[in-house]
């Protein structure tokens, strides 16, 4: 007795389709830059960093000074206001409307210097530190910047990114 086995009509196609599509999203570009690189090309294409102190008992914000550290890392240093209260540092880089181009997201970067928390995931990098009193000294530091892309090359990353 000889059984023919019947396949839905698209039933191999849909298979070899999704394991396809599957086997693309898997394996995303990473890679691997300066932050000090990034900011320099990322700067002079429109995006925008920014270090704010917030005061918490004057509620009041006012600029703090963004660096570029010769460790090739970006960041924000200083000291908080002579005052009574709690202060906290906002970082926002690689800041611009329509985000980075062609795609890529920022993967992952180090934080070093103080705690933090980030705030939201991709572009641009969001941190908020933890409470701080006052006159203390903070530096607070970004370095290790990954990109990731799906369906684009690293040797490229760079300037595609943040053009």
């Amino acid at each position: 007795m000889n059984k023919l086995r019947r396949h839905p009509p698209f039933g191999r196609l849909g298979c070899a389709l999704a394991l396809t599509l599957l086997a693309g999203t898997a394996q995303a570009e990473r890679c691997a830059l300066t932050a000090a690189e990034a900011h320099t090309v990322a700067n002079d294409n429109g995006f925008r960093f920014s270090c704010v102190i917030y005061h918490e008992e004057s509620n009041s914000t006012a600029p703090t000074d963004f660096r570029v550290f010769d460790d090739g890392s970006i960041g924000c240093s200083g000291s908080t206001p002579n005052e009574l209260g709690p202060a906290w540092i906002y970082l926002n880089f690689f800041n611009r409307d329509s985000g980075l181009g062609k795609g890529w997201d920022i993967w992952n970067y180090d934080v070093t210097g103080l705690p933090h928390t980030r705030i939201g995931e991709g572009a641009p990098i969001r941190l908020i530190t933890g409470l701080l009193g006052p006159n203390a000294r903070y530096e607070i530091r970004v370095a290790n910047l990954v990109l990731t892309n799906p369906y684009r090359k690293c040797t490229n990353a760079m300037t595609e990114a943040f053009k």
